[in-house]
């Protein structure tokens, strides 16, 4: 890289709202393999969703929108909620009969918590008849756009960036560039043999599910936001900006990263996807520390003022990564569940929990989080 005299890429090329491609790499192509699509919204209340789905065209309804999002635009944390999904098939002419997909794909509604991992599986298995039976409610004149090209091997790309934010090789255009980039995404386990060329130590983690409808200790929790922070016991501000934020500025790391909220559910699943710069060596008792708060979705409508806090805590959880002086990741892909305590005390990271709703020195609420973690 220093040879074509690139090293490091400016904030304006990786926060390019003008992106549009992405480099996948897949190994073996398979007819199940799907492209799944996620828009979100801004948090609001939910009412006002339904002004998405009408095809009439409704002035007083349309300015009472416009005037919510303006109010949602107006809070600190902009906090996003899964709007809309779409999906289809990446290797089409594996399904036979002269099936091909359009380009134009329709956008269905995120319905509350019923679009994980899991519940995404079970409609893919059998898209097409679950897709003409009705039970995906549809966004009216709702389409996306997507062009999906194949490649026998690597396109030659004047401005491609790898998943650390690197550029890489041949960089053909300068660095004040109005060209948009191409991003290369992590290819997981299907890896393609091929020189290693790139030092990788990324932690992706992802929340799966929070059960807070049977606690006792915060009875008015909705609207329930996971923030994600890696503690450094060695850094005098203790957390540490590793955490990837391609429109983060100056550079592309921010200190936390908010998960996407469900309106007013207890019990949320989540579909987001942190990415942290792992340091090469680790002390022990860093960790990963998860706080969970209720976010007041009524202060997006009322005249409270814009730089109020509407997060009330509820929960804390967190995960040493260092066990026996070893990565506490045995594989580089790992589920893990964890209790959550109500509060955080001083020297939280010692304490161990004793069972199921009870800790030494702390108090657990009765429910487990679930998450999961790739390591490359």
């Amino acid at each position: 890289l220093e040879e074509d005299g690139v090293t490091t890429l400016s904030q304006r090329i990786l926060a390019d709202k003008n992106v549009r491609k992405i480099l996948y790499s897949v190994a073996k192509p398979h007819r199940d393999i799907y492209l799944v699509i996620r828009v979100d919204r801004l948090l609001s209340v939910d009412t006002s969703a339904e002004m998405y789905m009408k095809t009439t065209s409704d002035l007083k309804g349309v300015a009472k929108l416009q005037k919510v999002i303006q109010q949602a635009c107006s809070r600190a944390t902009q906090d996003k909620m899964c709007f809309a999904w779409a999906a289809r098939p990446v290797f089409q002419e594996m399904l036979g009969y002269g099936t091909k997909s359009p380009n134009e794909i329709q956008l269905y509604r995120c319905e509350g918590n019923r679009l994980s991992d899991g519940d995404l599986q079970k409609i893919l298995t059998d898209f097409g008849r679950i897709e003409k039976s009705g039970r995906l409610t549809q966004l009216p004149a709702a389409t996306i756009s997507v062009n999906i090209d194949f490649s026998p091997k690597a396109p030659d790309l004047s401005m491609c960036i790898n998943s650390s934010f690197m550029p890489v090789r041949p960089w053909n255009v300068t660095s004040d560039s109005l060209v948009p980039a191409c991003f290369e995404a992590q290819c997981f386990n299907d890896l393609i043999s091929e020189p290693h060329t790139s030092l990788f130590n990324l932690l992706y983690v992802y929340p799966l599910t929070l059960k807070y409808d049977s606690q006792k200790a915060f009875s008015k929790a909705r609207n329930i936001v996971c923030t994600i922070r890696f503690i450094s016991v060695t850094k005098k501000e203790g957390i540490s900006k590793v955490i990837y934020n391609r429109f983060a500025s100056p550079t592309p790391f921010v200190h936390s990263m908010r998960c996407s909220v469900q309106y007013h559910e207890q019990n949320p699943v989540f579909s987001d996807e942190i990415k942290i710069q792992l340091p090469v060596s680790l002390d022990t008792g860093d960790h990963l520390l998860f706080s969970f708060s209720h976010v007041s979705v009524a202060s997006t409508v009322s005249n409270k003022s814009q730089n109020e806090n509407s997060d009330s805590p509820i929960g804390y959880a967190w995960l040493p990564l260092l066990k026996k002086d070893r990565l506490i990741i045995e594989r580089d892909n790992q589920e893990f569940s964890l209790s959550v305590a109500t509060d955080l005390p001083h020297g939280y990271i010692s304490y161990q929990s004793l069972g199921f709703g009870k800790g030494a020195s702390y108090s657990l609420c009765y429910d487990i989080v679930p998450f999961r973690i790739l390591h490359y």
